[in-house]
């Protein structure tokens, strides 16, 4: 994950029109992977072209078989359905970041062994770390994903771009509350990004 202050983008990029035909969901997730790719963001790069590639193989298809086909393939870890409920604010940009990365790392075990100790039971959650992004394997997923942010911000609740989010008076008097405002915040947009069960 690379270090970034958090925060909401105007769209500045045109969505390729086999996206953008796929309606208002499918646009505003290449629009979020498109600003976290000029961020610099690998993962998202990675994901802006499998979504590409396969929104292309279902050019020919009605936009519900074409949504329906781009889940199966896995070229997507978000929830594309039209009435999904994950949003695109500042917590969101650090969760779908973080959902990438996962979803990236999950499929290349040979960068995530590099970081495991043997005493870290993180590596025994890379191992059974379920394919598919929804609400019974979101936790799994969240475990690798609190230890990404974890590494990269130690202690957000320290930095100003952080703390700009919250406007509660009462959750800015602590510290503890702050870290645990921002770190829940992130979970529930983490969370608002798999599949409901049976989907």
């Amino acid at each position: 994950m690379v270090r970034r202050v958090p925060k909401q983008h105007r769209w500045p990029y045109r969505v390729p029109s086999a996206i953008h035909r796929l309606g208002r969901k499918p646009q505003t997730y290449a629009q979020a992977l498109m600003n976290l790719v000029e961020q610099g963001s690998e993962a998202a790069e990675f994901a802006l072209v499998k979504l590409e590639r396969q929104a292309k193989l279902a050019k020919s298809l009605d936009v519900r078989a074409a949504l329906t086909q781009i889940k199966i393939s896995g070229a997507v870890p978000v929830d594309l359905h039209p009435m999904a409920q994950w949003k695109m604010d500042s917590f969101g940009f650090v969760a779908l970041e973080l959902l990438l990365w996962v979803w990236r790392e999950r499929t290349q075990p040979q960068r995530w062994r590099v970081r495991c100790l043997p005493n870290w039971r993180g590596c025994a959650r890379w191992q059974m770390l379920e394919s598919l992004f929804d609400r019974q394997s979101e936790n799994h997923w969240w475990f690798l994903a609190r230890h990404a942010f974890r590494e990269t911000y130690p202690y957000p609740e320290r930095l100003s771009e952080f703390k700009s989010l919250i406007t509660a008076q009462a959750i800015r008097r602590s510290e503890r509350l702050i870290h645990s405002y921002i770190v829940n915040r992130i979970h529930q947009r983490f969370r608002a990004f798999s599949a409901p069960l049976g989907q």
